[in-house]
């Protein structure tokens, strides 16, 4: 009796080792996709990939276009679950900024230039903007071998300025403060849609 006890736990462990052994190996081990959103790590429109590296740790990178240029991020996500659930990602990310930008903003009075102020198209150089993102999100299963991610998250600056002012103008304060929120950085919500390879 104790034998077929024993023998009968045995083959319990086994089998749920070599089935816990088949749901490893039918894990997705990469994904591809397309993300959007706000300081997302690949701008307002980009694509996204994740490598699976080891157990719930991945490599991601995303490349897109944003308010700022391209944009190009590279990092790290920790899945709680692998390859769905709550994910937290650690990125650098690089915007390549825009040459001879133009835009309506307001500007001070400036006698040396004889500019009169108010409201004037301004020449700007948006330089390029370096951040590092810290995000949490979740993921759900959609389909056989798809998901659906939510981000959020906040993307800290590396450079104090990462525009310059090259016409002859002053900006008002609140237009200065206004190019501030524009630059790459504060807040991140994103959303995305990716599927296994």
């Amino acid at each position: 009796m104790k034998i077929r006890t024993i023998a009968l736990f045995i083959s319990a462990l086994l089998s749920t080792h070599v089935f816990s052994q088949i749901e490893e190996e039918t894990k997705p081990k990469a994904f591809l996709g397309i993300n959007s959103g706000i300081n997302h790590i690949g701008g307002m429109f980009g694509i996204h990939g994740e490598v699976n590296v080891v157990n719930n740790f991945s490599v991601i990178g995303s490349a897109g276009l944003g308010g700022w240029g391209t944009k190009a991020s590279i990092g790290i996500k920790y899945n709680r679950n692998y390859p769905y659930g709550t994910h937290f990602i650690l990125t650098y990310s690089s915007a390549s900024g825009i040459k001879d930008f133009k835009l309506d903003v307001e500007t001070e009075a400036n006698d040396e230039t004889m500019n009169q102020g108010g409201t004037q198209e301004v020449t700007f150089d948006l330089k390029t903007a370096r951040n590092i993102n810290l995000i949490v999100g979740y993921s759900w299963k959609l389909f056989q071998r798809s998901r659906f991610n939510l981000d959020f998250g906040y993307s800290v600056p590396m450079q104090d300025k990462a525009y310059a002012v090259i016409s002859d103008h002053v900006l008002t304060k609140d237009s200065d403060t206004m190019m501030g929120i524009m630059t790459p950085g504060g807040l991140i919500l994103g959303l995305g849609f990716s599927f296994s390879l």
